[in-house]
C-alpha cells in the first residue's frame, strides 16, 4: 500500500526531471560554440585600408574648374592600362593619397572595383579657352571681349577692351551684348565684328 501511495509522486518527479533535462539540452545547443558553427560575417575594410588588386579598374579624370562649374561637358576620363596600370597593384588608399595629394588639386574616388584619380585644373579647358564672347566692360558702358563661351560670363577673363560705346549700337545688338549672347569660335570673326560695331561709334 505504501508503494502504491507514493507511486504517483515518484512518477511526477521523474517526468519533471525529464522535461528539465530536455529543456536544458535544447538551450545549450543554441549557445555560441555549440552545435553548428555560425556563419562568419563578411567584413569590408574601411576605404583607407583597401588595396588595389588586379581586378580593380583605375581611371584618370581631368577636370577644369570653370568648365565643371558651368557644366560645359568637357571632362575627360581615361582607363589606365598596360605598364602604367601595373604600377598601381597592391597600392593602398593611403599610398594613393600620398602620391596624389589633395593639396595639389587631386581627388580620389574609390568604389568597389573602380578607382578614379581626378585632377582639377583651374580655369577653362584648352577647347573652351579658344572661344570668346562680348559683354559690357566693368563700367557697363563699353563693349569688351572675354575668354570662354557665353555661359562663363566675365570669369574667363578679359581679353580685349574697346572704345565702342554700347549706347551707340542698335538696340537689338545692345541686348545681345548685355545678355552675353554674342559668342565666337573664331578670333578673326570676333575682330571683324568689333570693327563693324566700331562704325556705329563714329
Amino acid at each position: 500500500m505504501r508503494i502504491s501511495k507514493y507511486r504517483y509522486l515518484y512518477l511526477s518527479l521523474f517526468l519533471v526531471s525529464l522535461v528539465s533535462a530536455l529543456v536544458a539540452y535544447y538551450y545549450t545547443t543554441l549557445l555560441p560554440g555549440s552545435g553548428e558553427k555560425p556563419e562568419e560575417a563578411v567584413v569590408i575594410p574601411p576605404v583607407k585600408q583597401q588595396v588595389i588588386h588586379a581586378g580593380t579598374s583605375v581611371y584618370l579624370r581631368e577636370q577644369y574648374a570653370l568648365c565643371s562649374k558651368y557644366n560645359l561637358g568637357c571632362d575627360t576620363e581615361k582607363l589606365i592600362d598596360g605598364t602604367a596600370r601595373n604600377e598601381f597593384n597592391n597600392m593602398t588608399y593611403t599610398e594613393l593619397e600620398a602620391k596624389y595629394p589633395e593639396s595639389a588639386n587631386w581627388k580620389i574616388k574609390w568604389e568597389q572595383n573602380k578607382v578614379v584619380i581626378e585632377k582639377i585644373q583651374p580655369g577653362l579647358c584648352p577647347e573652351h579657352k579658344e572661344r570668346w564672347h562680348l559683354e559690357p566692360d566693368e563700367t557697363g558702358e563699353k563693349v569688351a571681349a572675354y575668354v570662354g563661351p557665353v555661359e562663363v560670363g566675365k570669369e574667363g577673363g578679359l581679353v580685349h577692351n574697346t572704345d565702342i560705346m554700347l549706347s551707340s549700337l542698335p538696340v537689338e545688338i545692345q541686348e545681345k551684348i548685355r545678355s552675353g549672347r554674342l559668342g565666337f569660335i573664331d578670333w578673326e570673326e570676333l575682330i571683324a565684328t568689333l570693327d563693324s560695331l566700331d562704325e556705329y561709334n563714329e
